[in-house]
């Protein structure tokens, strides 16, 4: 959680919304995906289910915000539906306007 968060951060200040960044983001979305899956029978000192879809919650605006950029750069990148997707399922309960 911290390491993905540094990561985040670390590409936030070098302002570089490239495709480099729009991988790696969606391998910290991938991680958080398969760690909820793995990890939601543990109990909450072992994993802290809140922690963990906020983490992937950030990382999603983050890569969707990149998509925007690098779709006005006429870059196209072949994962974007996909995590489009994520982000919506993942404010299915949610009174966010998407």
């Amino acid at each position: 959680r911290d390491r993905s968060r540094s990561i985040r951060q670390d590409f936030t200040y070098q302002h570089a919304l490239t495709e480099t960044f729009a991988v790696i983001h969606e391998v910290i979305a991938r991680f958080h995906i398969v760690s909820a899956h793995r990890c939601c029978e543990l109990s909450k000192t072992e994993f802290d289910a809140f922690q963990n879809v906020e983490q992937m919650s950030k990382t999603l605006v983050s890569l969707l915000h990149c998509y925007d950029v690098l779709n006005n750069n006429g870059v196209r990148m072949p994962n974007e539906a996909e995590f489009r997707a994520v982000y919506l399922l993942n404010h299915m309960d949610s009174e966010l306007t998407v």
